[in-house]
């Protein structure tokens, strides 16, 4: 019986620390191309960030943003504002999401934007927002536990 429960624990351990290895869009983009690109910045708001907003006094009439933040886990923004090489960027986040098409669904596409999410089962655990507008390239890359309800939600806020 030792020997089961120390192997579901290593076992337990191998799965946590392949998890915390998997690196999100916005990293892997921001690993790929910021010393080409030095006007690229990539702004995070982690986990513990993300607990202090909610704790915010400002958010408590507001049951329905508080519902849509409690599913995020982090937040990063990558932007490169006031450039010509906006299509290129938007060129590269594209490409870098349809090589890796067995972990991100294209979910909208338009000439300006297009978002991608990731899932496990049915529960998104990440979405990637790429836009190009105004010369102005983003990536707004959230992460979490988000169901498909928060697609409607984050588009009514």
């Amino acid at each position: 019986m030792k020997r089961l429960l120390i192997a579901f624990v290593l076992i337990v351990f191998q799965i946590s620390a392949y998890a915390q290895k998997e690196q999100d869009f916005a990293s892997k983009f921001m690993e790929m191309n910021s010393e080409s690109f030095k006007e690229l910045r990539c702004n995070t708001v982690s986990p513990f960030m993300m607990e202090r907003i909610m704790k915010l006094e400002t958010l408590e009439d507001k049951d329905e943003v508080r519902k849509v933040l409690s599913q995020l886990k982090s937040i990063q923004i990558v932007k490169a504002q006031g450039n010509t090489l906006g299509d290129t960027l938007f060129n590269r986040a594209t490409n870098l999401a349809e090589q890796n098409k067995k972990r991100y669904q294209l979910y909208v596409n338009d000439k300006e934007r297009q978002i991608y999410l990731r899932k496990r089962n049915k529960i998104i655990v990440e979405m990637v927002f790429i836009s190009n507008v105004a010369d102005t390239f983003n990536i707004v890359n959230l992460t979490g536990n988000m169901n498909e309800n928060f697609l409607k939600e984050l588009t009514n806020m």
